[in-house]
């Protein structure tokens, strides 16, 4: 398979994706993925398909739709830690709304000191402090400070 230039295969494929993947995306051009990706018309069908023949219910609950909900979080957590080789008895999955979520699980649950920082990217947005910066307070009184250049 070549890649790169006008004509390769490569840019033949991935038009290709698009148009039959993508094609309510037609003529934008996307780039927050940080925040949300694209969805893809087979991600859609498959949901879809999903949804319209099971009923998955609070998996906190006591009931067969609970235990589908619960039996789903499990299969996505042990592939997770099947992606990145290792196992429950290292790792616990943990899944959140999104990152800023993650982020305030991380940075109120994790034992800093009170002299370490907790340094995200600017993206990440917290709650204002008196001064105006985005901070929030960790389990231990160390602060978080998203950084401006984004490291």
């Amino acid at each position: 398979m070549m890649l790169g230039g006008g004509g390769s295969k490569y840019n033949s494929k991935i038009s290709e994706i698009r148009q039959s993947e993508f094609g309510h995306a037609a003529g934008i051009t996307y780039l927050d993925h940080a925040g949300a990706t694209l969805y893809s018309k087979s991600q859609l069908e498959a949901h879809f398909k999903d949804l319209a023949s099971s009923v998955y219910g609070n998996p906190h609950s006591q009931n067969q739709s609970s235990s589908l909900t619960t039996e789903t979080i499990n299969h996505a957590r042990r592939l997770v830690l099947q992606h990145f080789n290792t196992t429950s008895s290292e790792y616990d999955i943990v899944f959140t709304s999104g990152c800023t979520g993650a982020l305030k699980l991380l940075g109120e649950s994790f034992p800093f000191s009170g002299a370490q920082s907790f340094l995200t990217s600017s993206g990440v947005q917290f709650f204002p402090t008196s001064s105006g910066a985005q901070s929030f307070p960790t389990s231990s009184g160390a602060q978080s400070f998203p950084t401006s250049s984004g490291a």
